[in-house]
């Protein structure tokens, strides 16, 4: 079945590869499925206070916490539409390299300003055991945050608008918000993807400088993560989700490699829920997690 044009290119009249007008689709995950537009004045509330909250738990941990530095997770090529708003949420429990950990949350909150650049913030906070594995949490570890802007640059369509090609960028700085951390950092991807009618691939490669990490120097790398999404019904509410991912550090650091797999239900247009499980395949990666998601959205502007 070809793509709606409206998933395939952001606009029905473009319909073939050598049309290179940088209109991103605004809902890959969706595949064609029209945005829902909330209304409800008490929603967006609690959807603020909800975001007001989790930044002020990042900033004001406590004061023994350590600084954490989480797994490389590559995104996809979704770009939310203009005024509207989402917010990924994951808690759940994570075996680190030393350590156990309770993570809550795990979050990612993305804002669409225009049809090809949203404002992304990335963030995560853990209750953690002792370093022998003990079953207890004895102090909390947060993360730096990610401030960044997701660019969509070029996208090509077949005339039968079977399948897409995308390209788009994703850079900021990386404010130091973990305990200890000092100076600002930096991170930037290119983001390569392809969609047919159920399935969608987003290829990332990039490059990080963390701020530094007690003062032990700024942990440095590059890193790259292959993203996968295959629909599974007609409806296209149900999906299986994995990823590939891995931090090549040119600092002292231990590099990562892990993958995911998980499935992911949309009930409506302006929810999802998720089950991933996770895997370390390298020193430096967590050794195993299971963590549970929920993702909604809101509209905050415009018509």
């Amino acid at each position: 079945m070809p793509i709606p044009p409206q998933q395939a290119s952001g606009k029905a009249h473009r319909t073939n590869w050598a049309s290179r007008i940088p209109q991103l689709p605004s809902k890959w995950l969706e595949f064609g499925a029209t945005p829902t537009t909330t209304s409800n004045p008490l929603g967006r509330r609690l959807k603020l206070v909800a975001s007001a909250t989790l930044l002020v738990l990042l900033v004001t941990a406590p004061v023994g916490a350590r600084a954490i530095r989480r797994l490389f997770e590559p995104t996809d090529l979704q770009w939310e539409s203009p005024g509207d708003t989402e917010l990924d949420l994951q808690v759940g429990v994570v075996r680190g390299p030393d350590a156990l950990r309770l993570t809550v949350p795990d979050f990612e909150l993305d804002f669409g300003i225009t049809e090809q650049i949203e404002l992304g913030l990335d963030g995560a906070m853990d209750f953690e055991g002792p370093a022998d594995g003990a079953t207890r949490y004895d102090h909390v570890d947060v993360d730096n945050l990610w401030l960044s802007l997701k660019v969509g640059l070029l996208s090509f369509q077949n005339s039968s608008r079977t399948r897409v090609m995308s390209m788009g960028l994703q850079l900021g700085p990386k404010l130091p918000t973990a305990n200890q951390a000092r100076g600002v950092g930096a991170e930037s991807l290119l983001l390569l993807g392809f969609a047919s009618d159920r399935t969608f691939l987003s290829l990332n490669l990039g490059a990080l400088l963390d701020p530094n990490a007690n003062g032990s120097g700024r942990p440095r790398g590059f890193e790259a993560g292959l993203d996968i999404v295959q629909s599974l019904d007609q409806g296209k509410r149900w999906s299986l989700t994995g990823e590939v991912a891995t931090v090549r550090f040119s600092s002292a650091d231990l590099n990562q490699l892990h993958t995911t797999l998980g499935v992911t239900y949309n009930p409506t247009d302006a929810i999802a829920f998720s089950l991933v499980g996770l895997a370390g395949l390298a020193r430096g990666s967590d050794r195993y997690g299971v963590l549970v998601g929920v993702s909604p959205k809101l509209h905050l502007w415009g018509s």
